[in-house]
């Protein structure tokens, strides 16, 4: 009588990608759409689990500004950013935190309504909604314009002023406007890892912001 001894592989995969800040998803790579990627070339038994892996790739893929998804947004101050940030996937739950941040000049209901109309009927809904009111300062703002004068008296830059996506301590305190501290031709590693600043450029960020602050005060 033979017998047949079967053995149990267990393999693990791993997806590895590259950080980024949230509002810029584009200078990374998702880890998480990779291993979707990889797992939509298995043949998978059909299930919940795998509908929902065929919607992410199908409506998200390695997009960061839901063109598919169908709530890109832009304007003079940008455009919106979409990023699948953490995952928690189990038998019979998936859970998926975004990112997502949308141009200044539109409302939340802009973004949300063609979002909530992509999910319609699939299953899926939006759950422990968490938003910030964007700021906008107008170029010819007063604070502005002194934040500027202040930072071309040190910097060689006649570049105009940017808007960016990042959420920072300006949201906490009326009429407050982030300023600095990255330079032109510097690397942007805010958010990798080993964040760093050079000690030159650090020194001058501290005599910008000294005189910045006396102008304000005046």
């Amino acid at each position: 009588m033979l017998k047949w001894k079967i053995r149990t592989i267990k393999l693990i995969v791993k997806a590895f990608g590259v950080s980024a800040h949230g509002s810029v998803p584009e200078h990374g790579k998702n880890a998480i759409m990779i291993m979707f990627a990889f797992l939509s070339e298995l043949n998978l038994p059909d299930s919940d689990i795998k509908d929902f892996i065929d919607f992410m790739n199908k409506y998200v893929g390695f997009e960061t500004k839901g063109e598919s998804f169908g709530c890109y947004l832009k304007d003079e101050t940008g455009e919106l950013s979409f990023n699948v940030g953490v995952i928690d996937m189990k038998e019979d739950k998936v859970t998926v935190a975004l990112n997502l941040r949308y141009p200044c000049t539109y409302k939340l209901e802009d973004m949300m309504n063609p979002f909530n109309k992509r999910i319609e009927g699939t299953g899926i809904k939006v759950e422990n909604l968490a938003h910030q009111e964007p700021i906008y300062f107008a170029k010819d703002h007063e604070l502005v314009q002194k934040l500027m004068g202040v930072y071309r008296e040190f910097v060689n830059d006649n570049s105009e002023p940017l808007a960016i996506g990042g959420g920072t301590y300006a949201k906490e305190m009326p009429n407050t406007l982030a300023f600095g501290p990255l330079f032109p031709g510097k690397p942007d590693v805010i958010h990798q890892a080993n964040e760093y600043i050079e000690i030159e450029d650090l020194i001058t960020i501290t005599k910008i912001y000294a005189k910045a602050m006396y102008e304000l005060a005046r």
